[in-house]
């Protein structure tokens, strides 16, 4: 499974890539620091976790060009939770819980 991890913090991506990776073997990992990196990887990816705060592009600017991956929003910020409730789209809530990340791929990979 090709995961593509966007975060514009590279600590972020990091920590979860090497918990991912220790999790599950399987995962084939890249990491992204902005939405425009995004942009340049995200069809060599099966599913795309994406932080919302980011600079030059937010995530739901992201996720409005790419209409052909699942899509799971990774936040920590309160505005951004309510509003990918109201979006009513995939999300975390940051720190992730390792075990329920994988949980939520396998799922809305399946």
């Amino acid at each position: 499974m090709k995961v593509l991890i966007v975060d514009d913090n590279k600590d972020i991506t990091y920590s979860i890539k090497k918990a991912l990776e220790a999790l599950n073997p399987e995962y084939e990992i890249t990491e992204a620091w902005s939405g425009k990196q995004c942009m340049e990887l995200a069809e060599t990816a099966d599913i795309i976790l994406l932080d919302i705060m980011m600079p030059e592009m937010d995530g739901f600017e992201v996720a409005e060009q790419i209409t052909s991956k699942p899509i799971l929003f990774i936040t920590g910020k309160a505005n951004m939770i309510r509003e990918a409730k109201a979006r009513n789209i995939e999300f975390m809530q940051k720190p992730v819980d390792i075990k329920e990340l994988d949980k939520k791929i396998r799922e809305m990979l399946l």
